[in-house]
């Protein structure tokens, strides 16, 4: 099995547990997935691409492979879970996927970041009811946005740190960090006062390792859980 995770800016791919990596683009992934072709007999695919973008991956993983690749879908509800967006077609398929194996994983109510280039936070129930989420930019994104729309910063796009800036890119780098970490907390806090008990919190993403060093907060790290969610979304 081929499973593969199209984000905004890579694409992580894996074909055991032992096998994995992620590429910045569709030749860099085949380049990369080349040695361990003949022992896939099925693609599965999660992405956030667009329409024609995934028909080109789609293609190029055919003559790769000669196998033609499953997309995953969002679903009004999945083996228990029930999709809390109002219009189900709306939820980007990539949280549904997260939301979908972390859910399976503890049966209980949950909160899963995706600390990518967005940050998305979404909360479970017991009753495996999803209750909608949050999007927020992820650190580069607000960054960039910063610099884009004030005059005259300069930023070099340090790791940033919670100490207060004695310069203009450490204060944006810090003040971005401290809103991300902000809304994890204040999500996990009014949760957990709603639901009457301590949600799962699962986290993933390409920032997550940074985050998890600042949330003071018992937190399941899954790297990969994007694909984990494909065996409930493509079984």
């Amino acid at each position: 099995m081929l499973d593969i995770d199209v984000g905004n800016t890579r694409i992580k791919w894996r074909i055991a547990p032992s096998c994995h990596g992620d590429a910045p683009d569709p030749v860099h992934l085949i380049e990369q997935i080349k040695p361990s072709l003949n022992h896939v007999s099925r693609i599965r695919i999660v992405s956030v691409a667009s329409e024609q973008a995934n028909h080109v991956l789609a293609e190029q993983l055919k003559r790769a492979t000669e196998l033609e690749a499953e997309f995953a879908v969002v679903s009004p509800g999945c083996g228990g879970l029930v999709c809390g967006y109002q219009d189900y077609h709306r939820l980007g398929v990539d949280r549904w996927a997260a939301v979908c194996a972390a859910w399976h994983e503890c049966q209980s109510s949950c909160i899963v970041v995706d600390a990518g280039t967005a940050v998305t936070v979404d909360v479970v129930d017991d009753n495996g009811q999803h209750l909608g989420g949050y999007i927020a930019p992820g650190l580069t994104m607000a960054q960039d946005v910063l610099l884009k729309k004030t005059h005259g910063i300069e930023f070099d796009h340090r790791q940033p740190t919670l100490e207060p800036g004695r310069d203009t890119a450490t204060a944006v780098g810090g003040g971005v960090l401290l809103s991300i970490l902000g809304m994890i907390e204040r999500t996990v806090t009014q949760s957990t006062e709603s639901l009457g008990v301590r949600p799962t919190i699962y986290l993933t993403g390409g920032n997550s390792d940074l985050l998890r060093g600042y949330l003071q907060l018992d937190m399941v790290y899954k790297p990969f859980l994007v694909l984990d969610g494909l065996k409930y979304l493509l079984p």
